[in-house]
């Protein structure tokens, strides 16, 4: 019989336990290390479980030699008698210059009237009308200046009301984070379903492959919008997953209750493929839902399960002894319910999972800082003004 020492800050393993230890050291004893019997699993695959003008051309088209009356070349309309009509704009005067005449200038004579057809054509406030004067009025250079002073204020407005709107987090970030999180809470490698950490865990693992439109780091406020995101998606995986187990043990419960069809409706909100882990994962819960019928809150329940993963750890040590604990569980899951349906719902090599799952199971199997042991909700929340 395995020893039953208690080791410093864990409970004292009841009956249930204490049976299931003895079933763990007769598996060792008649299974080889490190060759866990897998049937019924249909692929014998185990994952660690701690683990736009004129232009030269046109202008050429005039007879050669043909010029106006002061000498420049005379322009096609001359020349054909005709004289095509164009709107005229509004920073042109009224008066047009002979055809013999060189090219009206803005100068002090039209700089008034052009000033006046503006301010018509445009609505404009007693400070820009004002502004429009000096423009006009200035020098070449100092217009271009003046110009590029309007563009950069314009641009710190912008800056200045973007940042002074309520962040509101981009639809793809947030289905995002929800993937993240289902996908880390149904990890077969998970070492704690209420740590205080997952959340800070799964942004980690965003940053990690390069998810667009993560706020950086600095900015506090946005970056825990997303923490509260991942967290509901967190809490919302875990109650599913209790919610799905529970429904097959209920008197006169309809469907399959083999593990294979319970996973497969367990993951069918995410976009995690099941594995013979998850097979074994998910046994484990029903098997605690099963064996503590006490535990009936969604607290109180995840809590219980929290220590008996701690338990098994602490008491069983080796990872072949938790590996056969895990089995025990499974085998005694397929006596009661019936052997996987893999044949309608087939089961993913972990060799061909997508790598941002694999990337979460690997930050899953990672001791947890800290577990809640009351029942305070584990999601982050964002303090509102």
């Amino acid at each position: 019989m395995a020893s039953t020492a208690q080791a410093p800050g864990i409970d004292p393993p009841d009956a249930q336990l204490l049976a299931l230890l003895e079933r763990v050291e007769a598996r060792t004893r008649s299974v080889a290390p490190g060759s866990p019997d897998t049937s019924g699993s249909g692929s014998g695959e185990h994952q660690e479980l701690d683990d736009p003008t004129v232009t030269e051309e046109s202008a050429g088209d005039v007879a050669p030699g043909f010029q106006s009356p002061l000498g420049s070349p005379a322009s096609p309309e001359d020349i054909s008698g005709h004289r095509r009509q164009r709107s005229r704009s509004v920073f042109e005067s009224d008066y047009e210059p002979a055809s013999h005449s060189t090219p009206a200038t803005v100068t002090s004579v039209n700089i008034g009237d052009l000033a006046r057809r503006l301010k018509r054509a445009r609505r404009l406030g007693p400070q820009s009308e004002i502004d429009l004067d000096m423009f006009l009025a200035a020098q070449p250079v100092a217009r271009e200046a003046q110009q590029y002073a309007v563009a950069l204020e314009c641009r710190d407005m912008l800056k200045t009301m973007t940042l002074e709107q309520e962040y509101k987090m981009p639809e793809t970030l947030k289905r995002t984070a929800q993937d993240y999180g289902w996908a880390y809470m149904l990890s077969p490698t998970l070492q704690s379903y209420r740590a205080v950490d997952a959340s800070d865990k799964v942004l980690a693992v965003m940053r990690e492959l390069g998810v667009a439109n993560i706020p950086p780091a600095h900015e506090t406020a946005r970056c825990d919008a997303l923490l509260a995101c991942i967290g509901k998606a967190l809490t919302d995986c875990r109650h599913h997953i209790k919610n799905k187990v529970s429904e097959t043990l209920k008197t006169g419960a309809q469907g399959p209750k083999d593990i294979a069809s319970l996973c497969a409706a367990i993951a069918s909100r995410s976009k995690v493929k099941p594995t013979a882990a998850m097979y074994m994962r998910v046994a484990a819960v029903r098997y605690i839902v099963r064996t503590y019928p006490e535990c009936v809150g969604e607290d109180a329940f995840w809590i219980r399960f929290d220590k008996q993963l701690n338990q098994y750890r602490e008491l069983l040590k080796t990872p072949v002894k938790i590996q056969a604990a895990f089995e025990d569980m499974y085998e005694s899951d397929k006596r009661l319910y019936g052997d996987p349906d893999i044949l309608t719902h087939p089961t993913l090599n972990p060799n061909h999972q997508d790598e941002w799952i694999s990337a979460l199971e690997r930050a899953a199997a990672r001791p947890a800082s800290k577990t809640v042991s009351g029942t305070t909700n584990t999601r982050r929340r964002v303090k509102r003004k």
